[in-house]
């Protein structure tokens, strides 16, 4: 059981990395030998199995290990993924006998008494083992292997190693359908930014081209208006000379007209 022990610290020691079997201490040595059994079936396989760093949180006054998916996580390499998995004993819910209440109490006192004493409830290790694949939900492949009574969990390693692969695929097939997934979200997002360009130069370009006709508009209407005023021999305020440099100066148009009318 080498190659087990080499991973698995008690759970009282100084917190560090160990093996994912959470189990009483009488089911100890047999969850060892199952995950020993297992961890030595994968390496022959020449599948890669570790047990990851656990990431410690110390802010000065406490001390606790992360619980995030990653860390102190044991797990096997199978189709380029990475499968965690986990060995733990299912528990049974111990109801102890109430007790006994004095003698001396009766009625409304007495039912106080016997609502304050409820024995709690207490969770019992009941000696079934059950291995689980831990990063799988919501896949179509199986999850989890426990004790039955006709065949214990050590008699069931074959058929946990030949579901790892079905595992590891799904896992393969997963990360694929979510790189696509990003691509398209990516291209989605050039495909709406470009969009988004394009719509800000069709209005930079649609307000340009209203200044430009508002320019050219308040230039006609000067012109005609100073037209109009030489017609009648007026000169209003005496700024028509200035009104004809103006129009000029404010059409867009202008020098287009002062280049025609050089050739």
């Amino acid at each position: 059981m080498r190659d087990a022990h080499k991973y698995f610290h008690m759970r009282n020691r100084p917190l560090t990395s160990h093996l994912d079997i959470s189990v009483c201490r009488d089911s100890l040595d047999r969850a060892l030998r199952i995950m020993d059994a297992l961890i030595k079936a994968l390496v022959a396989r020449g599948l890669e199995v570790e047990v990851t760093e656990m990431r410690i949180h110390d802010d000065g006054y406490y001390r606790y290990a992360d619980r995030s998916p990653d860390s102190n996580a044991t797990r096997v390499r199978v189709e380029g993924e990475w499968v965690t998995l986990g060995l733990e004993e299912r528990s049974k819910v111990v109801i102890p006998d109430p007790p006994e209440p004095p003698k001396h109490l009766k009625g409304e006192e007495r039912e106080r008494w016997i609502y304050w004493h409820q024995p709690r409830r207490t969770l019992e290790p009941n000696g079934v083992l059950v291995l689980r694949l831990k990063n799988v939900d919501y896949l179509d492949v199986r999850k989890e292997w426990k004790d039955g009574v006709r065949k214990k969990l050590e008699h069931q390693l074959n058929d946990i190693v030949a579901h790892l692969y079905l595992a590891g695929e799904a896992l393969r097939e997963k990360r694929i359908a979510k790189d696509a997934a990003e691509r398209a979200r990516a291209e989605q997002r050039i495909r709406e930014y470009e969009e988004y360009l394009v719509h800000q130069e069709e209005e930079r370009k649609a307000k340009e081209l209203s200044g430009l006709l508002e320019r050219w508009r308040l230039a006609r209407d000067v012109r005609a208006f100073v037209a109009e005023a030489l017609s009648l021999g007026a000169d209003p305020a005496g700024i028509l000379e200035w009104a004809t440099q103006y129009a000029e100066g404010i059409d867009p148009l202008g020098n287009l007209r002062q280049n025609n009318a050089s050739r």
